[in-house]
Protein backbone atom coordinates (compact mmCIF):
# COMPACT_ATOMS: atom_id res chain seq x y z
CA UNK A 1 0.00 0.00 0.00
CA UNK A 2 1.46 3.59 -0.68
CA UNK A 3 1.97 5.73 2.26
CA UNK A 4 1.88 9.56 1.70
CA UNK A 5 4.40 11.23 4.33
CA UNK A 6 3.73 14.69 3.93
CA UNK A 7 0.50 15.23 1.84
CA UNK A 8 0.27 19.03 1.96
CA UNK A 9 3.69 19.57 1.36
CA UNK A 10 3.66 17.41 -1.72
CA UNK A 11 0.19 18.87 -3.32
CA UNK A 12 1.52 22.28 -2.95
CA UNK A 13 5.03 21.71 -4.84
CA UNK A 14 2.65 19.52 -7.64
CA UNK A 15 0.04 23.11 -7.84
CA UNK A 16 3.56 25.12 -8.27
CA UNK A 17 4.82 22.54 -10.94
CA UNK A 18 0.92 23.13 -12.76
CA UNK A 19 0.90 26.94 -12.12
CA UNK A 20 4.73 26.92 -14.05
CA UNK A 21 3.24 25.28 -16.80
CA UNK A 22 0.29 27.69 -17.12
CA UNK A 23 2.88 30.82 -16.82
CA UNK A 24 5.05 28.96 -19.46
CA UNK A 25 2.33 28.90 -22.02
CA UNK A 26 1.43 32.34 -21.56
CA UNK A 27 5.18 33.37 -21.92
CA UNK A 28 5.27 31.45 -25.13
CA UNK A 29 1.93 33.34 -26.89
CA UNK A 30 4.09 36.63 -26.21
CA UNK A 31 7.11 37.70 -28.41
CA UNK A 32 9.80 35.65 -26.83
CA UNK A 33 13.09 37.34 -26.79
CA UNK A 34 16.22 36.33 -25.38
CA UNK A 35 15.38 37.22 -21.84
CA UNK A 36 11.90 36.14 -21.86
CA UNK A 37 13.42 32.29 -23.65
CA UNK A 38 15.76 31.97 -20.80
CA UNK A 39 13.18 32.88 -18.17
CA UNK A 40 11.15 30.22 -19.50
CA UNK A 41 13.81 27.63 -19.35
CA UNK A 42 13.98 28.43 -15.53
CA UNK A 43 10.44 28.22 -14.93
CA UNK A 44 10.56 24.56 -16.73
CA UNK A 45 13.26 23.53 -14.28
CA UNK A 46 11.19 25.22 -11.41
CA UNK A 47 8.32 23.22 -12.32
CA UNK A 48 10.46 19.64 -12.78
CA UNK A 49 12.16 20.47 -9.51
CA UNK A 50 8.60 20.98 -7.97
CA UNK A 51 7.51 17.82 -8.89
CA UNK A 52 10.67 15.86 -8.07
CA UNK A 53 10.43 17.80 -4.40
CA UNK A 54 6.26 16.99 -3.86
CA UNK A 55 7.57 13.16 -5.11
CA UNK A 56 10.10 13.37 -2.61
CA UNK A 57 8.22 15.04 0.36
CA UNK A 58 4.93 12.56 -0.43
CA UNK A 59 6.28 9.25 -1.35
CA UNK A 60 9.68 9.03 0.36
CA UNK A 61 8.66 6.24 2.58
CA UNK A 62 7.71 3.80 -0.63
CA UNK A 63 11.32 4.65 -2.41
CA UNK A 64 14.74 2.88 -0.92
CA UNK A 65 17.30 5.10 0.64
CA UNK A 66 19.04 5.01 -3.13
CA UNK A 67 16.04 6.51 -4.77
CA UNK A 68 15.42 8.73 -2.68
CA UNK A 69 19.10 10.15 -2.56
CA UNK A 70 18.53 10.49 -6.83
CA UNK A 71 15.70 12.17 -6.51
CA UNK A 72 17.01 15.07 -3.76
CA UNK A 73 20.27 15.04 -6.43
CA UNK A 74 17.67 15.90 -9.57
CA UNK A 75 15.58 18.23 -7.36
CA UNK A 76 18.55 20.38 -5.98
CA UNK A 77 20.11 20.07 -9.59
CA UNK A 78 16.85 21.33 -11.44
CA UNK A 79 16.61 24.49 -8.46
CA UNK A 80 20.49 25.50 -9.52
CA UNK A 81 19.80 25.34 -12.84
CA UNK A 82 16.38 27.56 -12.41
CA UNK A 83 18.60 30.06 -10.22
CA UNK A 84 20.87 30.07 -13.29
CA UNK A 85 18.39 30.50 -16.24
CA UNK A 86 17.18 32.96 -14.02
CA UNK A 87 20.04 34.95 -13.83
CA UNK A 88 21.36 34.84 -17.40
CA UNK A 89 17.95 36.35 -17.95
CA UNK A 90 17.93 38.90 -16.03
CA UNK A 91 21.60 39.93 -17.42
CA UNK A 92 20.16 39.84 -20.86
CA UNK A 93 17.26 41.86 -20.18
CA UNK A 94 18.99 44.43 -17.81
CA UNK A 95 22.61 45.34 -19.87
CA UNK A 96 22.85 46.18 -23.69
CA UNK A 97 27.04 45.89 -23.22
CA UNK A 98 27.70 42.75 -25.15
CA UNK A 99 30.87 42.67 -23.28
CA UNK A 100 29.45 43.08 -20.51
CA UNK A 101 26.82 40.47 -20.58
CA UNK A 102 29.69 38.23 -22.12
CA UNK A 103 31.60 38.39 -18.86
CA UNK A 104 28.57 38.07 -16.25
CA UNK A 105 27.57 34.88 -18.62
CA UNK A 106 30.75 33.29 -17.85
CA UNK A 107 30.49 34.16 -14.31
CA UNK A 108 27.55 32.91 -13.83
CA UNK A 109 28.08 29.68 -16.16
CA UNK A 110 31.42 28.74 -14.47
CA UNK A 111 29.17 29.54 -10.41
CA UNK A 112 26.89 26.43 -11.67
CA UNK A 113 29.34 24.59 -13.09
CA UNK A 114 31.20 24.40 -9.14
CA UNK A 115 27.64 23.70 -8.10
CA UNK A 116 26.43 21.03 -10.13
CA UNK A 117 30.27 19.73 -9.06
CA UNK A 118 29.43 19.80 -6.02
CA UNK A 119 25.96 18.29 -5.93
CA UNK A 120 27.12 15.91 -7.62
CA UNK A 121 29.77 14.69 -5.52
CA UNK A 122 28.11 15.69 -1.87
CA UNK A 123 24.38 16.47 -2.49
CA UNK A 124 23.88 18.33 0.28
CA UNK A 125 21.51 20.88 0.36
CA UNK A 126 23.71 24.08 1.56
CA UNK A 127 25.25 24.27 -2.28
CA UNK A 128 21.95 24.62 -3.03
CA UNK A 129 21.45 27.80 -0.63
CA UNK A 130 24.97 28.81 -1.80
CA UNK A 131 24.08 29.19 -5.68
CA UNK A 132 20.31 29.88 -4.95
CA UNK A 133 20.91 33.44 -2.71
CA UNK A 134 23.94 35.44 -4.54
CA UNK A 135 21.85 34.11 -8.02
CA UNK A 136 18.83 36.12 -6.41
CA UNK A 137 20.89 39.11 -4.91
CA UNK A 138 22.62 39.76 -8.46
CA UNK A 139 19.08 39.26 -10.20
CA UNK A 140 18.43 42.46 -7.46
CA UNK A 141 21.13 44.52 -8.02
CA UNK A 142 20.84 43.93 -12.14
CA UNK A 143 17.13 45.39 -11.76
CA UNK A 144 18.12 47.86 -9.73
CA UNK A 145 20.66 48.95 -11.63
CA UNK A 146 18.22 48.99 -14.90
CA UNK A 147 15.47 50.35 -13.05
CA UNK A 148 17.82 53.54 -12.22
CA UNK A 149 19.81 53.59 -15.45
CA UNK A 150 16.80 53.44 -17.81
CA UNK A 151 13.77 53.42 -16.18
CA UNK A 152 13.12 49.37 -16.97
CA UNK A 153 9.69 48.97 -16.66
CA UNK A 154 10.26 44.99 -15.61
CA UNK A 155 12.46 45.92 -12.75
CA UNK A 156 9.70 46.87 -10.38
CA UNK A 157 8.01 43.34 -10.39
CA UNK A 158 11.36 41.34 -10.60
CA UNK A 159 12.62 42.99 -7.45
CA UNK A 160 9.49 42.30 -5.79
CA UNK A 161 9.19 39.14 -6.79
CA UNK A 162 12.80 38.45 -5.16
CA UNK A 163 12.20 40.28 -2.17
CA UNK A 164 8.67 37.82 -1.70
CA UNK A 165 11.04 34.97 -2.46
CA UNK A 166 13.57 36.10 0.26
CA UNK A 167 10.47 36.44 2.85
CA UNK A 168 9.41 32.39 1.28
CA UNK A 169 12.94 31.72 2.01
CA UNK A 170 12.86 33.06 5.61
CA UNK A 171 9.64 31.65 6.53
CA UNK A 172 10.96 28.45 5.09
CA UNK A 173 14.09 28.63 7.05
CA UNK A 174 12.40 29.74 10.37
CA UNK A 175 10.18 26.30 10.26
CA UNK A 176 7.02 28.34 11.13
CA UNK A 177 3.82 26.48 10.97
CA UNK A 178 0.14 26.88 10.81
CA UNK A 179 -0.76 23.85 11.13
CA UNK A 180 0.59 20.33 11.67
CA UNK A 181 -0.45 19.94 7.87
CA UNK A 182 0.35 23.06 7.26
CA UNK A 183 3.96 23.92 7.80
CA UNK A 184 6.59 26.12 6.98
CA UNK A 185 7.49 24.23 3.61
CA UNK A 186 3.82 24.33 2.79
CA UNK A 187 3.59 28.12 3.41
CA UNK A 188 6.66 28.29 1.70
CA UNK A 189 5.34 27.23 -1.23
CA UNK A 190 2.36 29.53 -1.06
CA UNK A 191 4.20 32.48 -0.50
CA UNK A 192 6.48 31.35 -3.51
CA UNK A 193 3.91 31.24 -5.73
CA UNK A 194 2.94 34.94 -5.10
CA UNK A 195 6.85 35.88 -6.14
CA UNK A 196 6.59 33.57 -9.49
CA UNK A 197 3.54 35.44 -10.40
CA UNK A 198 5.65 39.00 -9.80
CA UNK A 199 8.80 37.26 -11.97
CA UNK A 200 5.91 36.66 -14.42
CA UNK A 201 4.65 40.21 -14.82
CA UNK A 202 7.97 41.54 -14.92
CA UNK A 203 9.03 39.20 -17.87
CA UNK A 204 6.02 40.00 -19.76
CA UNK A 205 7.55 44.15 -19.89
CA UNK A 206 10.97 42.70 -21.14
CA UNK A 207 11.87 45.00 -24.36
CA UNK A 208 16.24 44.21 -24.55
CA UNK A 209 17.20 40.83 -26.45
Amino acid sequence: MVKITEPMTMITDYIIAIYTVILIFLLLETSVLTSTALWIISLAFLCVGAVLGGTDHGFQDNFTEKTIYRIKQATYLCIGMASLFMLLGTIYSSISNEIVIIVFVAISIIKSMIFIYNIRSKNQFKYVIIEYAPSMVLVLIFKIYSLIVWNDPSSIWIIIGVIISFISAAIQASKFSLHKHFNHNDIYHVVQMIGIYFFYKGILLFTTP
